[in-house]
Protein backbone atom coordinates (compact mmCIF):
# COMPACT_ATOMS: atom_id res chain seq x y z
CA UNK A 1 0.00 0.00 0.00
CA UNK A 2 1.74 3.09 -1.58
CA UNK A 3 -0.73 5.29 -0.16
CA UNK A 4 -3.43 7.43 -2.23
CA UNK A 5 -2.48 8.82 -5.64
CA UNK A 6 -5.86 11.29 -5.96
CA UNK A 7 -8.34 12.80 -3.89
CA UNK A 8 -11.26 11.89 -6.24
CA UNK A 9 -13.19 9.40 -4.04
CA UNK A 10 -15.27 8.21 -6.69
CA UNK A 11 -12.34 7.07 -9.09
CA UNK A 12 -10.40 4.24 -8.72
CA UNK A 13 -7.30 4.78 -7.21
CA UNK A 14 -4.56 2.06 -8.48
CA UNK A 15 -2.28 2.62 -5.64
CA UNK A 16 -4.48 2.29 -2.85
CA UNK A 17 -7.56 0.19 -4.24
CA UNK A 18 -9.85 -1.56 -1.71
CA UNK A 19 -12.54 -4.20 -3.15
CA UNK A 20 -15.77 -5.36 -1.24
CA UNK A 21 -18.66 -7.90 -1.14
CA UNK A 22 -16.61 -10.04 -4.01
CA UNK A 23 -18.71 -13.31 -5.32
CA UNK A 24 -16.87 -15.68 -7.53
CA UNK A 25 -17.95 -18.52 -9.16
CA UNK A 26 -15.48 -20.81 -11.15
CA UNK A 27 -15.81 -24.22 -12.65
CA UNK A 28 -13.31 -26.55 -14.69
CA UNK A 29 -10.61 -25.57 -13.12
CA UNK A 30 -6.94 -27.08 -13.75
CA UNK A 31 -3.17 -26.18 -13.07
CA UNK A 32 -0.62 -27.73 -15.07
CA UNK A 33 3.15 -27.09 -15.31
CA UNK A 34 2.56 -23.54 -13.69
CA UNK A 35 -0.65 -22.82 -15.94
CA UNK A 36 -3.79 -21.88 -13.93
CA UNK A 37 -7.01 -22.17 -16.39
CA UNK A 38 -10.90 -22.25 -15.01
CA UNK A 39 -14.14 -21.11 -16.23
CA UNK A 40 -15.27 -17.89 -14.38
CA UNK A 41 -19.37 -18.16 -14.74
CA UNK A 42 -18.96 -15.02 -12.40
CA UNK A 43 -17.55 -12.37 -10.58
CA UNK A 44 -19.29 -9.53 -8.89
CA UNK A 45 -17.79 -7.07 -6.31
CA UNK A 46 -17.67 -2.97 -5.38
CA UNK A 47 -14.49 -1.08 -5.12
CA UNK A 48 -14.27 1.98 -2.86
CA UNK A 49 -14.71 4.48 -5.18
CA UNK A 50 -18.70 3.10 -5.77
CA UNK A 51 -17.18 1.19 -8.77
CA UNK A 52 -19.68 -1.75 -9.49
CA UNK A 53 -18.94 -4.44 -11.17
CA UNK A 54 -22.21 -6.14 -11.70
CA UNK A 55 -21.06 -9.69 -13.57
CA UNK A 56 -17.72 -10.72 -15.36
CA UNK A 57 -17.28 -13.95 -16.92
CA UNK A 58 -15.13 -15.42 -19.71
CA UNK A 59 -12.46 -18.57 -20.09
CA UNK A 60 -9.51 -17.74 -17.62
CA UNK A 61 -6.23 -18.58 -17.69
CA UNK A 62 -3.38 -17.36 -15.08
CA UNK A 63 0.94 -17.87 -15.43
CA UNK A 64 3.47 -16.06 -13.74
CA UNK A 65 3.69 -13.69 -16.50
CA UNK A 66 0.36 -12.66 -17.61
CA UNK A 67 -3.61 -13.37 -17.03
CA UNK A 68 -6.11 -13.94 -19.93
CA UNK A 69 -9.45 -14.02 -20.43
CA UNK A 70 -11.03 -15.29 -23.64
CA UNK A 71 -14.71 -14.68 -24.55
CA UNK A 72 -15.41 -11.90 -21.90
CA UNK A 73 -18.13 -10.45 -20.77
CA UNK A 74 -18.19 -7.38 -18.38
CA UNK A 75 -21.20 -5.39 -17.17
CA UNK A 76 -21.68 -2.52 -14.76
CA UNK A 77 -23.92 0.28 -13.99
CA UNK A 78 -23.10 1.88 -17.17
CA UNK A 79 -21.39 -0.15 -19.31
CA UNK A 80 -22.13 -3.86 -21.46
CA UNK A 81 -18.36 -4.90 -22.61
CA UNK A 82 -18.19 -8.05 -24.69
CA UNK A 83 -14.57 -8.82 -25.82
CA UNK A 84 -13.04 -12.10 -27.89
CA UNK A 85 -10.50 -12.00 -25.32
CA UNK A 86 -8.49 -9.37 -22.43
CA UNK A 87 -4.51 -9.81 -21.54
CA UNK A 88 -2.77 -8.80 -18.92
CA UNK A 89 1.05 -8.99 -19.16
CA UNK A 90 2.81 -8.24 -16.44
CA UNK A 91 5.87 -9.83 -16.98
CA UNK A 92 6.27 -11.03 -13.06
CA UNK A 93 4.08 -10.17 -10.11
CA UNK A 94 6.06 -7.19 -8.92
CA UNK A 95 4.80 -5.19 -11.82
CA UNK A 96 1.30 -5.51 -10.62
CA UNK A 97 2.21 -2.93 -7.96
CA UNK A 98 2.70 -0.34 -10.40
CA UNK A 99 -0.42 -1.40 -12.65
CA UNK A 100 -0.50 2.13 -14.67
CA UNK A 101 2.68 1.69 -15.89
CA UNK A 102 4.01 -1.43 -16.07
CA UNK A 103 1.12 -3.82 -16.98
CA UNK A 104 0.27 -4.21 -20.89
CA UNK A 105 -3.10 -4.71 -22.06
CA UNK A 106 -5.24 -5.73 -24.70
CA UNK A 107 -8.64 -5.66 -25.29
CA UNK A 108 -10.19 -7.03 -28.45
CA UNK A 109 -13.58 -6.01 -28.56
CA UNK A 110 -16.39 -7.23 -29.97
CA UNK A 111 -19.91 -4.55 -29.90
CA UNK A 112 -19.11 -3.59 -26.41
CA UNK A 113 -20.65 -0.81 -25.43
CA UNK A 114 -18.90 1.37 -23.10
CA UNK A 115 -20.26 4.30 -21.08
CA UNK A 116 -17.74 7.65 -20.13
CA UNK A 117 -19.16 7.36 -16.86
CA UNK A 118 -17.69 3.99 -17.02
CA UNK A 119 -14.41 5.45 -17.66
CA UNK A 120 -14.48 8.08 -14.59
CA UNK A 121 -13.85 5.30 -12.32
CA UNK A 122 -10.63 4.67 -14.15
CA UNK A 123 -9.90 8.79 -14.58
CA UNK A 124 -9.86 10.76 -11.82
CA UNK A 125 -9.96 14.16 -13.37
CA UNK A 126 -12.53 13.35 -16.31
CA UNK A 127 -15.35 15.96 -15.76
CA UNK A 128 -19.02 14.96 -14.44
CA UNK A 129 -20.35 16.17 -17.83
CA UNK A 130 -18.42 13.88 -20.56
CA UNK A 131 -21.28 10.85 -20.17
CA UNK A 132 -20.65 9.84 -23.88
CA UNK A 133 -21.76 6.00 -24.34
CA UNK A 134 -20.77 4.28 -27.51
CA UNK A 135 -20.24 0.88 -29.27
CA UNK A 136 -16.98 -0.22 -30.38
CA UNK A 137 -15.57 -2.94 -32.13
CA UNK A 138 -11.54 -3.66 -32.35
CA UNK A 139 -8.11 -4.12 -30.40
CA UNK A 140 -6.44 -1.22 -27.78
CA UNK A 141 -3.42 -2.12 -26.42
CA UNK A 142 -0.64 -0.42 -24.11
CA UNK A 143 -0.47 0.51 -20.44
CA UNK A 144 -2.86 2.52 -18.87
CA UNK A 145 -0.56 5.36 -18.95
CA UNK A 146 -0.15 4.33 -22.63
CA UNK A 147 -3.25 3.52 -24.82
CA UNK A 148 -3.44 3.06 -28.40
CA UNK A 149 -5.33 1.49 -31.13
CA UNK A 150 -4.58 1.08 -35.18
CA UNK A 151 -8.41 1.01 -36.10
CA UNK A 152 -11.40 1.37 -34.33
CA UNK A 153 -14.92 1.14 -35.48
CA UNK A 154 -17.41 2.96 -33.38
CA UNK A 155 -20.69 3.45 -33.32
CA UNK A 156 -23.32 6.08 -31.27
CA UNK A 157 -26.54 4.27 -29.42
CA UNK A 158 -28.94 5.00 -32.41
CA UNK A 159 -26.23 3.74 -35.29
CA UNK A 160 -26.73 6.70 -36.50
CA UNK A 161 -23.32 7.96 -36.39
CA UNK A 162 -20.46 5.85 -37.55
CA UNK A 163 -16.31 6.42 -36.66
CA UNK A 164 -13.36 4.90 -38.02
CA UNK A 165 -10.28 5.68 -36.35
CA UNK A 166 -7.40 4.75 -34.50
CA UNK A 167 -5.77 6.88 -31.58
CA UNK A 168 -2.75 7.00 -29.23
CA UNK A 169 -3.71 8.24 -25.56
CA UNK A 170 -0.85 9.32 -23.59
CA UNK A 171 -0.98 10.27 -19.29
CA UNK A 172 -3.95 8.35 -17.98
CA UNK A 173 -5.15 8.48 -15.08
CA UNK A 174 -4.24 12.19 -15.00
CA UNK A 175 -6.53 13.48 -17.72
CA UNK A 176 -5.71 17.46 -17.42
CA UNK A 177 -1.93 15.91 -18.27
CA UNK A 178 -3.40 13.85 -21.04
CA UNK A 179 -2.28 13.92 -24.71
CA UNK A 180 -4.51 12.54 -27.56
CA UNK A 181 -3.70 11.94 -31.01
CA UNK A 182 -6.65 10.45 -33.03
CA UNK A 183 -6.57 10.04 -36.93
CA UNK A 184 -10.08 9.63 -38.38
CA UNK A 185 -10.71 7.78 -41.48
CA UNK A 186 -14.74 8.91 -41.73
CA UNK A 187 -17.17 10.61 -39.58
CA UNK A 188 -20.61 9.60 -41.11
CA UNK A 189 -22.92 11.11 -38.93
CA UNK A 190 -26.17 13.49 -39.17
CA UNK A 191 -26.82 17.19 -37.60
CA UNK A 192 -29.52 15.48 -34.61
CA UNK A 193 -26.88 12.62 -33.43
CA UNK A 194 -23.99 14.80 -33.68
CA UNK A 195 -25.90 17.48 -31.45
CA UNK A 196 -26.51 14.91 -28.75
CA UNK A 197 -22.93 13.60 -28.78
CA UNK A 198 -21.83 17.12 -28.52
CA UNK A 199 -24.16 17.59 -25.25
CA UNK A 200 -22.58 14.00 -24.28
CA UNK A 201 -18.93 15.45 -23.91
CA UNK A 202 -19.54 19.41 -23.28
CA UNK A 203 -23.06 20.10 -22.85
CA UNK A 204 -22.93 22.17 -25.57
CA UNK A 205 -26.56 22.30 -27.02
CA UNK A 206 -26.83 23.25 -31.00
CA UNK A 207 -30.65 22.51 -31.43
CA UNK A 208 -30.95 25.69 -33.62
CA UNK A 209 -28.74 24.07 -36.03
CA UNK A 210 -30.61 21.37 -35.94
CA UNK A 211 -33.68 22.56 -36.36
CA UNK A 212 -32.63 24.87 -39.15
CA UNK A 213 -30.67 22.07 -40.86
CA UNK A 214 -33.02 19.26 -39.96
CA UNK A 215 -31.63 16.49 -37.52
CA UNK A 216 -31.48 14.02 -40.12
CA UNK A 217 -29.22 16.29 -42.85
CA UNK A 218 -26.13 13.86 -43.34
CA UNK A 219 -22.39 14.52 -43.71
CA UNK A 220 -19.13 12.48 -43.79
CA UNK A 221 -15.31 13.93 -41.44
CA UNK A 222 -12.09 13.12 -42.18
CA UNK A 223 -9.15 14.36 -40.54
CA UNK A 224 -7.62 14.42 -37.45
CA UNK A 225 -7.49 15.73 -33.65
CA UNK A 226 -4.29 16.04 -31.09
CA UNK A 227 -3.57 17.58 -28.24
CA UNK A 228 -5.06 17.36 -24.28
CA UNK A 229 -8.80 16.12 -23.72
CA UNK A 230 -9.59 18.97 -22.78
CA UNK A 231 -7.75 21.65 -25.28
CA UNK A 232 -7.08 20.25 -28.65
CA UNK A 233 -6.94 20.79 -32.68
CA UNK A 234 -9.03 19.53 -34.83
CA UNK A 235 -7.55 19.67 -38.39
CA UNK A 236 -10.35 18.11 -41.57
CA UNK A 237 -12.75 18.49 -43.96
CA UNK A 238 -16.45 18.14 -43.83
CA UNK A 239 -18.48 17.48 -46.70
CA UNK A 240 -22.61 16.93 -47.39
CA UNK A 241 -25.70 18.09 -49.49
CA UNK A 242 -25.02 21.22 -48.07
CA UNK A 243 -21.50 21.97 -49.25
CA UNK A 244 -18.07 21.46 -48.18
CA UNK A 245 -16.17 22.84 -44.76
CA UNK A 246 -12.89 22.47 -44.13
CA UNK A 247 -11.35 23.19 -40.52
CA UNK A 248 -8.35 24.16 -38.31
CA UNK A 249 -9.49 24.82 -35.37
CA UNK A 250 -8.30 24.58 -31.56
CA UNK A 251 -11.05 23.49 -29.37
CA UNK A 252 -10.77 24.78 -25.59
CA UNK A 253 -13.08 22.97 -23.40
CA UNK A 254 -11.34 25.21 -20.35
CA UNK A 255 -12.23 29.00 -21.75
CA UNK A 256 -15.20 29.16 -20.27
CA UNK A 257 -17.13 27.10 -17.18
CA UNK A 258 -20.95 26.48 -19.70
CA UNK A 259 -19.57 26.36 -22.71
CA UNK A 260 -16.60 25.98 -25.47
CA UNK A 261 -13.95 27.92 -27.61
CA UNK A 262 -13.55 27.64 -30.86
CA UNK A 263 -10.78 29.42 -32.79
CA UNK A 264 -9.06 29.18 -35.79
CA UNK A 265 -9.13 28.70 -39.84
CA UNK A 266 -12.45 27.64 -41.70
CA UNK A 267 -12.66 27.51 -45.67
CA UNK A 268 -15.95 26.79 -47.29
CA UNK A 269 -16.81 26.27 -50.59
CA UNK A 270 -20.86 26.65 -51.95
CA UNK A 271 -21.89 26.17 -48.32
CA UNK A 272 -25.37 26.29 -47.62
CA UNK A 273 -25.54 29.09 -44.89
CA UNK A 274 -29.19 29.38 -45.61
CA UNK A 275 -29.63 25.81 -44.16
CA UNK A 276 -27.54 26.18 -41.32
CA UNK A 277 -29.08 29.59 -40.08
CA UNK A 278 -32.61 29.90 -41.37
CA UNK A 279 -31.89 33.48 -42.50
CA UNK A 280 -34.19 34.13 -45.86
CA UNK A 281 -32.72 34.91 -49.31
CA UNK A 282 -29.32 33.51 -47.72
CA UNK A 283 -28.02 30.80 -50.06
CA UNK A 284 -24.57 29.64 -50.53
CA UNK A 285 -21.42 30.85 -49.54
CA UNK A 286 -17.68 30.47 -50.68
CA UNK A 287 -15.10 31.82 -47.83
CA UNK A 288 -12.31 32.14 -45.61
CA UNK A 289 -11.81 33.49 -42.81
CA UNK A 290 -9.88 33.27 -38.91
CA UNK A 291 -12.04 34.22 -36.50
CA UNK A 292 -13.07 33.18 -32.69
CA UNK A 293 -16.50 31.88 -31.55
CA UNK A 294 -17.49 31.15 -27.69
CA UNK A 295 -20.06 28.70 -27.85
CA UNK A 296 -21.91 28.45 -24.41
CA UNK A 297 -24.36 26.06 -23.35
CA UNK A 298 -27.83 27.97 -25.11
CA UNK A 299 -26.44 26.86 -28.55
CA UNK A 300 -25.93 28.82 -31.09
CA UNK A 301 -27.82 31.43 -30.33
CA UNK A 302 -25.68 32.61 -27.11
CA UNK A 303 -22.53 32.21 -29.53
CA UNK A 304 -20.26 35.26 -29.38
CA UNK A 305 -18.15 35.67 -32.68
CA UNK A 306 -14.90 37.82 -33.45
CA UNK A 307 -13.64 37.51 -37.53
CA UNK A 308 -9.83 38.39 -37.56
CA UNK A 309 -10.03 38.08 -41.25
CA UNK A 310 -12.91 37.18 -43.67
CA UNK A 311 -12.33 37.21 -47.39
CA UNK A 312 -15.65 35.91 -49.23
CA UNK A 313 -15.59 34.29 -53.06
CA UNK A 314 -18.91 34.78 -53.63
CA UNK A 315 -21.81 34.86 -51.44
CA UNK A 316 -26.13 34.09 -52.59
CA UNK A 317 -28.25 36.58 -51.36
CA UNK A 318 -31.57 36.95 -52.44
CA UNK A 319 -30.97 35.82 -55.84
CA UNK A 320 -27.75 37.87 -56.03
CA UNK A 321 -24.63 36.85 -56.20
CA UNK A 322 -21.70 39.40 -54.51
CA UNK A 323 -18.56 38.58 -55.44
CA UNK A 324 -14.56 38.79 -54.05
CA UNK A 325 -14.85 40.93 -50.74
CA UNK A 326 -13.04 41.13 -48.08
CA UNK A 327 -13.04 42.61 -44.17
Amino acid sequence: DNGPSHNNPESIDFMDMHIRDIDINISDARFSNGLLEARLDNLNGRERSGYLIRHLEGDVSVDKREARVENLVIRDNYSHITAHYFLMHYGNVKNLADYVNRVVMELDMDDAFLSFKTIRYYAWSLPQYFTLPLRATGKVTGTVSNLSADRLDVRSPSGRTNILCGFKLRGLPQVEESTLQVDIEKIDSDIGDLNNVLYSIAQVDLKFLEDNAGNRTPFRFSGRLAGLLTDFVVDGNLQGGFGNLSLDIVINNNAYPDGVLLSGLIRTENLDLGLFTGIQGLEECSLYTQTHAALRQGGIRDMHVRIDTLSVSSLEFNNYTFRDFRM
